[in-house]
């Protein structure tokens, strides 16, 4: 069935919104395109993601869940409702039939770069890194600027102990987007784990500068200087 235009607006309005991370207002265009075709499957999934992403202060994870279903049932035929349906396992821990949805997904399109993001993420979580890096570099082939591809592989090459890959990644990630303060901060472990403290300490700084509420960074830091100590 065809998705009335100015639903179609709206969602994309979401969409926008979302990848800025400003979620209320991603919520509300998704409401108002639900309003106009209940039955908008893409817009359905894409609400259970921003509930996720607001942890759940307005329905459970199990309605989250059960709208992602819902979404799917309307249109199987939908790459976008797949992945979605993927997340919802993914956040019940159910990794195996999150991997299963991400690769209906791509198997829907092949080109479908959140898709093989997803899987790869799905992968991580399985410590199956091989496989994750796979995925996100299929991600990075698709779409070279995908800075949230570049810092998950990075973290998948640290999680294998290969520090001077995983900060390749991460300088990436920082090359697109300088702001990317998740970047900063996994490169400083990076560096931490080489007992590069001088360099992690750069990294931490950097990452502080551009939020200085992040906490963990502090932390990172202060470690960092406290070991720096005993290095010669």
């Amino acid at each position: 069935m065809k998705i009335p235009k100015e639903a179609q607006k709206l969602f994309n309005l979401a969409n926008e919104h979302s990848d800025n991370k400003e979620f209320e207002i991603a919520l509300k265009y998704l409401n108002q395109a639900l309003e106009i075709d209940p039955n908008y499957a893409e817009a359905m999934s894409k609400l259970g993601y921003i509930h996720y992403r607001l942890d759940y202060k307005e329905i459970s994870k199990e309605e989250v869940f059960n709208l992602s279903k819902k979404a799917l049932d309307l249109n199987p035929k939908s790459p976008i409702v797949w992945r979605s349906m993927g997340i919802a396992y993914k956040n019940k821990k159910e990794y195996d039939k999150a991997i299963e949805c991400y690769d209906k997904a791509i198997e829907l399109d092949p080109n479908y770069v959140n898709g093989w993001y997803s899987m790869g993420s799905a992968y991580d979580d399985k410590k199956k890194y091989d496989k994750a890096i796979e995925c996100y570099k299929k991600a990075i082939e698709l779409d070279p600027n995908d800075v949230y591809a570049w810092n998950n592989m990075g973290n998948a090459y640290s999680d294998k102990k290969e520090y001077d890959k995983a900060i390749e990644c991460y300088e990436k990630a920082v090359e697109i987007d300088p702001n990317y303060v998740s970047a900063w901060y996994n490169m400083g472990l990076a560096y931490k784990h080489k007992k590069e403290y001088d360099k992690a300490i750069e990294c931490y700084e950097k990452a502080v500068e551009i939020d200085p509420n992040y906490v963990s960074t502090w932390i990172s830091m202060g470690i960092a200087y406290y070991k720096k100590k005993f290095v010669r």
